[in-house]
């Protein structure tokens, strides 16, 4: 084996040791910070025309889509969330009192968590659930990680062994008295 196909090789596992180090788990509030719980808008009450929330990127934000004819406003909710949300519009922000991160949640637990808008004077009830998830398992993830490796190397020997036996091959149909 060359030294490129070594370097190769051992890019590649390097790669997969790093990328599979910490398990990742199924929820991953947004992207952002790794986290075993998940977060869901269960109820919104009174139900009000033309106004929806949902929990988005597993609850690390909240989308308000304000179809109703007046202002919602959000108090509360971190520096982030929006005061006013003007009738006809859609706003998305995380929520303290919603998001998974920093919280501990084991596998089948749940939390609740609610907060109140004001449309139009009336108060609104969002209430939600955090629930714990369960991480990958880890020795299957391994054993995946293995099989392509194994198979990625076997591959790369493949193409190692074709192309020594066509040098081999280019070396025997040389005629031997002439020079190569």
């Amino acid at each position: 084996m060359t030294l490129l196909r070594r370097s190769a090789l051992l890019l590649v596992l390097a790669g997969a040791v790093v990328a599979g180090w910490a398990s990742p788990a199924p929820a991953h509030a947004g992207g952002l910070v790794a986290t075993d719980a998940r977060s869901r808008v269960v109820s919104v009450s009174p139900p009000i025309p033309g106004l929806s929330v949902t929990a988005i990127e597993d609850g690390a934000k909240l989308r308000l889509v304000n179809g109703t004819p007046t202002p919602v406003a959000i108090p509360g909710g971190g520096p982030a969330a929006p005061a006013v949300v003007p009738a006809g519009h859609t706003s998305m922000w995380p929520d303290t009192r919603t998001t998974p991160v920093g919280r501990k949640i084991g596998p089948g637990e749940s939390q609740p968590w609610s907060l109140v808008l004001d449309v139009a004077g009336v108060p609104v009830t969002v209430t939600g659930v955090l629930e714990g998830r369960r991480p990958p398992p880890f020795a299957l993830w391994w054993a995946g990680t293995l099989a392509l490796l194994a198979l990625s190397g076997g591959l790369g020997a493949a193409v190692a062994g074709a192309s020594v036996l066509r040098t081999l091959a280019a070396a025997q149909q040389t005629p031997s008295g002439d020079p190569a």
